[in-house]
């Protein structure tokens, strides 16, 4: 897989800071506004842990394929 996509592993890197940001902006969001959690919140906490997980098993299958 490093042969042929030399490019993914940036992708799969750049997908986990995209997902801590979001999960990491939502916490701060919390913190600022006193514990209130909102819909918005949810679902920045949500997708920000989708792409968490989906980067690092992207990034597992990409190491293991050597």
């Amino acid at each position: 897989m490093h042969k042929q996509a030399p490019g993914i592993k940036v992708l799969w890197v750049f997908t986990l800071i995209v997902g801590l940001l979001l999960a990491g902006f939502a916490v701060v969001n919390i913190i600022v506004e006193e514990g209130h959690v909102n819909t918005q919140h949810w679902l920045l906490i949500g997708l920000g842990s989708v792409k968490i997980i989906g980067a690092i098993i992207g990034l597992w299958m990409f190491h293991r394929s050597d």
